[in-house]
């Protein structure tokens, strides 16, 4: 199932914490970079204009990205009904889902395809064109 995402739409994956070393980091670390580097993501986020951001973690990553959108675009996500993966903004068309880490030890159906069984269902709902 993950052969049918179309990669042409724009697409945003973005390393919160701005720092090589070591395979895990705890949260109170990326909280820190974040704190730190967030106005940088920030301008990583306006040069990119996704319509698509994937957090990658654990919700605590979505929970970071929705607070620097809304801190400096002022944009408020909307969480999709029935659904932990999907999060929308209908005002800045902006899908944002809350991922697996790429390295997650989980089933590649766990991590990706379940993943894009929600976008679809995102999609039928028809709430704005990406």
């Amino acid at each position: 199932m993950v052969k049918e995402l179309d990669l042409r739409l724009p697409l945003c994956i973005v390393n919160a914490k701005k720092k090589s070393g070591g395979s895990s980091v705890s949260y109170s670390e990326v909280y820190a970079h974040v704190e730190k580097y967030s106005e940088f993501l920030w301008k990583q986020f306006d040069i990119y204009s996704p319509n698509i951001i994937v957090c990658g973690g654990s919700w605590k990553m979505a929970a970071i990205a929705k607070e620097i959108l809304n801190r400096y675009g002022n944009i408020q996500f909307v969480k999709m009904e029935n659904s932990n993966w999907i999060w929308y903004s209908t005002e800045k068309k902006i899908v944002l889902i809350d991922s697996y880490h790429p390295g997650a030890y989980k089933k590649n159906d766990e991590k990706y395809d379940t993943m894009i069984e929600h976008f679809q269902a995102f999609m039928k709902l028809n709430l704005f064109d990406l």
